[in-house]
């Protein structure tokens, strides 16, 4: 199991030189850890989250369909 405080802190020191924040989700899309401004409410988290989400989604979808 991963520890998630000791992974944000990690996180953390790649939130530099303009890095706002960084998210790391699981290949089911749920999210396992993030690092960057506590004063973002979650639903922007979410909001970003499920657009990237669909973005890869799409993605992997048109390259089964190319097959």
């Amino acid at each position: 199991m991963l520890k998630t405080r000791a992974l944000e802190k990690f996180l953390d020191q790649a939130n530099t030189s303009g890095v706002n924040g960084i998210m790391l989700f699981n290949r089911e899309g749920l999210t396992v850890a993030r690092s960057g401004s506590r004063s973002i409410n979650g639903s922007v988290y979410a909001a970003l989250m499920s657009n990237i989400w669909e973005t890869f989604e799409r993605q992997v979808f048109e390259v089964y369909i190319d097959l």
